[in-house]
């Protein structure tokens, strides 16, 4: 996690901090989700919680409360998909062991398209089972 500063600024050159502001956005979707769902939460009050919470604009955290008012469990797929995509990664890493490669990983995982991801991952272990070879 290296981190250069130049003129005062702060420049991140991997992407670890962008990562963790993307999981804290994918919990605050799912507590949003059940809020405005089950508990009458108001879009201005999620919209307050996003600006709050996950440091988005005024502007962007109406904007997406508002599209989680209109599309129920949606948001909520966002967590549950990185989790099985992360246990899918984890799987090929185990099996290819030091011939791992990142870019290698995420250009296959890519390269299949919206397959759902029970798919996608039938495909790549079978893809990193025939790359030990």
């Amino acid at each position: 996690n290296r981190i250069q500063i130049e003129s005062g600024f702060f420049f991140v050159r991997d992407t670890f901090f962008l990562q963790l502001k993307m999981k804290l956005w994918r919990c605050a979707r799912v507590i949003l989700d059940i809020k405005m769902h089950l508990f009458g939460m108001k879009v201005n009050e999620a919209a307050e919680f996003l600006e709050k919470k996950v440091f988005l604009s005024s502007q962007g955290a109406l904007q997406e409360a508002t599209r989680y008012l209109y599309n129920p469990l949606q948001p909520m797929s966002y967590l549950v998909g990185c989790h099985d995509i992360q246990a899918i990664q984890e799987e090929v890493r185990q099996l290819l062991g030091e011939h791992y490669s990142e870019k290698e990983f995420h250009d296959e995982f890519l390269s299949y398209g919206p397959l759902p991801l029970r798919l996608i991952r039938l495909h790549l272990l079978h893809w990193a089972k025939n790359d030990q070879k």
